[in-house]
């Protein structure tokens, strides 16, 4: 099997790699041995594009090996190589080792220093990343999918409850499903009218210039159209092509944030949205240095937590209105970090907030994006105290993790306060 040293199977050779015959190319193993010297930080995160079977090992289809910690290095290193389907990752030799493989068809008990590993491989072009976990409203784990518009180009990478996106890739949605292609029934659809949806965010690698963005719009509704990416998105620019309402959590990178509402008149059952306000209603922190690399309250060069809160209006509190229970009387987003905490609060205008709650209602799907080019093109979010010089670094990297939904307290909040 190669998880042990005498076996005929790749042996590892202090430093060296010593390859068993495979009909692979040769090319293929020595692109998969140079990957294993450069696994960027990025790579390591996707240990979840790989299946572990304990105690197992892969038999044959051996196409090369190195040392590595654990098997979720040995994902990493064969998730970035398309010959490399499975490993087997022996932790009972000295280093401990990756055992690559081309596939892993037979499965046989192994000791338990060996575990197997079998990389899950969308079609090319599929837009199905993978799964993470998040907390839901019962306090439990659940999974969920993630999709990713344009195909899985290789720009998101998964954690066990993290999505780390790369600079121009498509943006990701949370899903339900995860199939080759979008459906209107693809998308999870978080009810959030009197409830949280928090989540970790990472800006550290994410310059002046650029926009680590997440938010959330009422996506696979009828009437929508697939658009040009057949992703079905929508938001209040149109630049999705489908009109509607958003809700910018976070628009932000290491050196500013924003929050933003953008409401819209219509909407289902009686049609489609139309007339939205492109420019929205936006909140920023309220003073200099709050939000900064090293500000006051958030570090941006450490990871901190958000948490945009959706709270009923008093006066519908027991009520139901539009068909549904209650009317939203305010959105606050709340940033923290260590025990500091600032909220952002985009509107306090009642009837703007009560004609979102259709939207809320009708279910908000929460996708993420890392985009941004010029200065010049985002002096709306950071300037300042960014300068006219300071460009997006191309090789930016975001991650949100730890996702969770919560109940929130039932407390009076008065229209338009």
């Amino acid at each position: 099997m190669g998880a042990r040293g005498g076996q005929s199977t790749p042996l590892y050779t202090r430093g060296a790699v010593v390859s068993a015959a495979s009909s692979l190319p040769v090319h293929y193993t020595l692109q998969l041995l140079l990957l294993a010297a450069a696994v960027s930080p990025l790579a390591s995160s996707s240990s979840l594009n790989c299946s572990l079977l304990p105690a197992t090992d892969c038999t044959g289809g051996d196409i090369g090996n190195h040392a590595a910690a654990t098997p979720a290095d040995c994902c990493a290193i064969c998730a970035a190589n398309p010959a490399c389907s499975a490993f087997a990752h022996n932790a009972d030799v000295a280093p401990p080792t990756c055992f690559f493989k081309s596939g892993c068809a037979t499965k046989t008990p192994a000791p338990a220093p060996t575990t197997a590993g079998i990389v899950a491989r969308p079609p090319v072009g599929s837009p199905c990343i993978g799964t993470i976990s998040m907390v839901g409203e019962d306090g439990s784990d659940t999974a969920v999918h993630v999709m990713q518009s344009g195909g899985s180009s290789g720009t998101a990478r998964l954690g066990e409850r993290s999505i780390t996106l790369r600079h121009g890739g498509f943006r990701v949605y949370l899903t339900r499903t995860c199939a080759d292609t979008f459906a209107p029934a693809s998308f999870e659809r978080f009810s959030l009218l009197g409830k949280s949806l928090s989540f970790s965010v990472d800006l550290r690698n994410v310059s002046c210039g650029c926009n680590a963005a997440m938010y959330l719009t009422p996506m696979g509704i009828p009437g929508q159209r697939a658009t040009v990416r057949k992703d079905y998105s929508c938001d209040a620019n149109a630049a999705s092509e489908n009109l509607c309402p958003e809700f910018d959590v976070h628009e932000a990178n290491a050196r500013a944030t924003q929050t933003t509402l953008h409401g819209c008149d219509g909407g289902p059952p009686g049609g489609n949205w139309s007339n939205c306000e492109q420019g929205g209603r936006a909140a920023k922190p309220a003073a200099a240095g709050l939000f900064d690399t090293a500000g006051s309250v958030i570090r941006t060069a450490e990871p901190f937590r958000v948490s945009v809160a959706f709270q009923a209006a008093a006066a519908a509190l027991g009520g139901a209105e539009r068909g549904v229970n209650g009317t939203l009387g305010a959105v606050e987003v709340t940033y923290s970090q260590g025990g500091r905490n600032f909220t952002l609060v985009p509107s306090t205008d009642a009837a703007y907030l009560a004609n979102l709650t259709q939207a809320i209602a009708d279910g908000l799907v929460a996708q993420m994006s890392l985009w941004g080019g010029a200065a010049s093109a985002m002096n709306w979010l950071d300037a300042p105290p960014c300068g006219p010089a300071e460009d997006c670094n191309p090789n930016a990297v975001a991650t949100w993790s730890d996702f969770a939904i919560h109940a929130l307290p039932r407390r009076a909040v008065e229209f338009g306060r």
